[in-house]
């Protein structure tokens, strides 16, 4: 009989690992995924997801891998519609519900919520999304209930310097042009 039960929990654990990996319901992204920007610009970016299956709210964690070359300004500003935003234990605005109560939202390309960023000084560094693992008011709640399986793609920012705009470049020729004429009509002409 032990050995039965033995075999038996033995077959499950391999028919458990040989089955393909559950694909994630809901992909969680930041938009655009690569961006350049200016030191000193601000900029924005967006949160959005995936929804393969009908959801009644979420809640994020965001961070910035290297925060002295870029910060957030401001709060998150929540998509709305259809999300509602309420208030998270953990502060930073990243909690929805689907507006109105009690409806659900599933879809691609569901707008989450957008982010103010500054970029401080040349560098690089990742936007990052998770969910605290515990943290009941993180993840995204299924209709009827439950959570999804999430994945998250993180997205890349490149602070560089300024180079000349193309209409200073235009401007000092023309000022170049304009010096040269002036400088002409005021010498002598020889006959």
């Amino acid at each position: 009989m032990k050995s039965t039960v033995h075999l038996c929990g033995l077959s499950l654990a391999m028919v458990l690992a040989a089955s393909p990996a559950r694909a994630a319901d809901v992909v969680v992204r930041v938009t655009p995924s690569d961006s350049t920007v200016f030191v000193n610009d601000v900029f924005t970016v967006d949160i959005v997801a995936d929804l393969s299956v009908p959801v009644l709210g979420w809640g994020l964690d965001f961070s910035i891998d290297d925060p002295s070359i870029v910060s957030m300004i401001g709060s998150p500003q929540l998509a709305s519609p259809p999300w509602a935003g309420v208030l998270a234990p953990d502060g930073d605005g990243l909690v929805g519900l689907a507006n109105p109560a009690g409806s659900s939202i599933s879809g691609s390309v569901t707008p989450l919520a957008s982010l103010t960023l500054q970029a401080l000084q040349v560098g690089e560094t990742d936007l990052r999304l998770a969910v605290t693992a515990g943290d009941l008011t993180e993840g995204f709640a299924m209709d009827p209930t439950g959570f999804a399986t999430v994945s998250f793609v993180s997205a890349h920012v490149s602070v560089i310097v300024p180079e000349p705009r193309s209409w200073v470049l235009l401007l000092l020729g023309g000022l170049a042009v304009w010096a040269r004429s002036v400088r002409y009509r005021r010498s002598p002409t020889s006959m």
